[in-house]
C-alpha cells in the first residue's frame, strides 16, 4: 500500500509522455556529529501530489525540509526537483522551489 501523497509511478500529461516526479527524496541522510537527525528517508511526489510532515520535537522534519528547500546539504542521498538534481552550489535552483522559510513568533 502506498501511503496518501506518494505516487507509485509518473504520471502522463495531456500529451501521453510521463511527466517528472515533481520533487524525489532519494534516501536521505543527515548527521550531525554521532547525531542521526534524517535517516533513509525516500519519497516521489507526482504534479498534484502533497506531503506532510509531522511528528515530535526533535524528529527531524525542519531538518529534512531544509534539506527539500536546498538550504542544507544532506549527508548522503539526492534531491530531485522536476528530474534535475538539487545542487545549492549552483545559481538559478532556487527559483524553481517556491520554498519560504520565516522565524515563528508565538507572542
Amino acid at each position: 500500500m502506498t501511503p496518501r501523497g506518494v505516487a507509485e509511478k509518473e504520471e502522463e500529461t495531456e500529451t501521453g509522455v510521463a511527466a517528472a516526479p515533481v520533487l524525489e527524496a532519494r534516501q536521505l541522510v543527515r548527521t550531525f556529529g554521532p547525531v542521526v537527525a534524517v535517516d533513509d528517508v525516500s519519497f516521489t511526489l507526482a504534479p498534484g501530489e502533497f506531503l506532510t510532515v509531522f511528528g515530535p520535537n526533535g524528529a527531524g522534519k525542519t531538518t529534512l525540509l531544509r534539506m527539500l528547500g536546498g538550504g542544507l546539504a544532506p549527508t548522503r542521498g539526492e534531491v530531485r526537483i522536476g528530474g534535475d538534481r538539487l545542487d545549492p552550489r549552483t545559481s538559478g535552483w532556487w527559483h524553481r522551489l517556491g520554498v519560504l522559510s520565516h522565524p515563528v513568533s508565538y507572542t
